[in-house]
């Protein structure tokens, strides 16, 4: 497993909409014992600032994310493994009423 920084042709990205993620970190932590994935994007997280990145246990990953903050739902996410160097980019983000996280790898 690995992942170079010079080569992006044959990056795998994994996305997922998991209607809450809180109670499935451990599904995410058990499908990456299966297979790697070195950009991870997951919608519809519904974490809140109350859940810590480390409690998602993604150790070799660099979170970046965006939680609904008036209601309940939504939120959104992008972990980068460390093999990668990730930059968010709230230069690029359109504005506050769009969940969007983005993120530089370079």
């Amino acid at each position: 497993k690995g992942f170079s920084n010079k080569n992006y042709k044959n990056l795998q990205c994994l996305l997922l909409n998991t209607r809450s993620l809180r109670n499935k970190t451990l599904d995410l932590q058990a499908l990456l014992l299966e297979d790697y994935f070195p950009v991870i994007a997951i919608t519809e997280t519904w974490l809140d600032s109350s859940f810590m990145d480390f409690e998602l246990g993604l150790n070799d990953y660099s979170v970046h994310r965006k939680d609904r903050e008036d209601r309940r739902g939504g939120g959104a996410l992008l972990a980068v493994h460390t093999n990668l160097t990730s930059i968010t980019r709230r230069d690029l983000e359109i504005n506050d009423k769009f969940e969007t996280v983005m993120v530089q790898i370079c």
